[in-house]
């Protein structure tokens, strides 16, 4: 939204009007698009609503381009009769209809919390949209609700399951520093990635939700392992052997800019996403639904 960057507020407005969010949208599927293969195989959509990619929902219905019921396209869960092998954990849940669209509103199980998984259990899925939306106040029962569950069980799992004195898994630069690598907590996701590097980003994340334990994980990052160099925190490092690598990656940093932001100004970002008026169209959709009724 051109609010979010007053100073450059004529070229972002121009930006944001060209963008048209319906191009992606897939009408047989009920939601968006992010890759059409080139050998004519079926397209592939986003089909989790614990992803990054709700964002986009939220845009897209704002401005008008998405229809309402997009929100309510992608999967809680997958439901539990859905025949697939590889789903991490079996849902518990009900099914309900908001919009005219059938939702599964399944869940999770982990040491009596629930969730509903992202694809990876990976922190940047869980939590990434709440850097423009403030989804623990406008979406409470719902996303809010998860949000802080999944930034909880992210540390509980490190540090109970796995013994790291620090916490925060998502996807980042690998500690060899060769690649980028998948990571997160195989309950949090309906796949789930691996356990493997904690990365700075995941942690800055979950200053929106649990901000007490996020900068006591910071600090510990930032004290116990060499982290922190001249352009700030580096990406990753392995827990296990402290290995730290020595990259940066802009969309991380990002991440980590807008985080600290807005923990440190009131939610500075989020508000100014908010101020724009055609953010009122999606409100309704947020404090809908009750994920763990």
């Amino acid at each position: 939204m051109a609010n979010s960057v007053p100073e450059l507020s004529a070229r972002a407005q121009a930006i944001y009007d060209s963008m048209d969010f319906g191009t992606y949208y897939n009408p047989a599927r009920n939601q968006i698009l992010f890759h059409i293969a080139d050998n004519g195989d079926a397209p592939c959509c986003y089909d989790t609503t614990v992803s990054e990619s709700r964002i986009a929902d939220y845009i897209g219905i704002a401005k008008g381009e998405l229809p309402a019921k997009v929100y309510f396209g992608t999967n809680r869960t997958f439901p539990d009769d859905c025949g697939w092998n590889w789903v991490e954990t079996r849902p518990v849940g009900f099914t309900t209809t908001y919009e005219g669209v059938q939702v599964y509103e399944g869940a999770y199980t982990y040491n009596g919390s629930r969730i509903v998984p992202s694809w990876g259990g990976s922190m940047f899925e869980a939590l990434m949209p709440t850097l423009v939306l403030d989804e623990p106040r406008l979406a409470a029962a719902s996303l809010g609700a998860n949000d802080a569950a999944h930034a909880t069980v992210q540390r509980r799992y490190a540090v109970e399951t796995l013994g790291y004195p620090v916490w925060g898994m998502s996807p980042s630069a690998t500690p060899a520093g060769v690649g980028y690598g998948e990571y997160g907590v195989r309950t949090l996701g309906s796949l789930g990635y691996p356990a493997g590097a904690v990365t700075p980003h995941a942690a800055a994340l979950a200053l929106a939700v649990t901000p007490r334990e996020a900068v006591a994980n910071l600090r510990q990052l930032a004290t116990r392992y060499d982290l922190y160099g001249d352009y700030g925190l580096y990406d990753a490092v392995d827990p296990t052997s402290g290995q730290v690598t020595r990259t940066y990656l802009a969309l991380d940093q990002a991440m980590i800019l807008i985080a600290a932001a807005n923990y440190l100004k009131d939610g500075v970002v989020q508000r100014r996403f908010a101020a724009d008026p055609i953010v009122a169209n999606v409100l309704p959709l947020l404090s809908a639904e009750n994920f763990f009724e």
